[in-house]
């Protein structure tokens, strides 16, 4: 009796890019520069944090629930967003 074979589909690896590593750095500054008093209102630094935010979760290639991939600045933290930090930063700057 002959079997059928499937195609295995397996998940693209992420892999720490010298996109993502710059992306994560810029990040790590633009926390820095943060002037927004009131979370709604957001100020130049927190709108070019969420651009480096976004360029981070594609070049990783993640699922669209881990949004956002970094621990906001001016709202709550997830556990994945933190861990992830974690990690990025353990590997950039050891």
């Amino acid at each position: 009796m002959p079997t059928r074979r499937r195609k295995l589909q397996r998940l693209p690896t992420a892999q720490l890019t010298p996109e993502v590593a710059w992306s994560f750095e810029q990040c790590r500054k633009l926390q820095r520069q943060c002037t927004c008093k009131n979370p709604q209102d957001e100020c130049k630094a927190c709108k070019a944090w969420w651009q480096q935010q976004t360029i981070i979760h594609h070049a990783l290639r993640l699922p669209p629930f881990a949004w956002p991939c970094l621990p906001d600045p001016n709202g709550p933290v997830s556990k994945g967003a933190r861990q992830l930090f974690e990690e990025l930063e353990h590997a950039l700057f050891g």
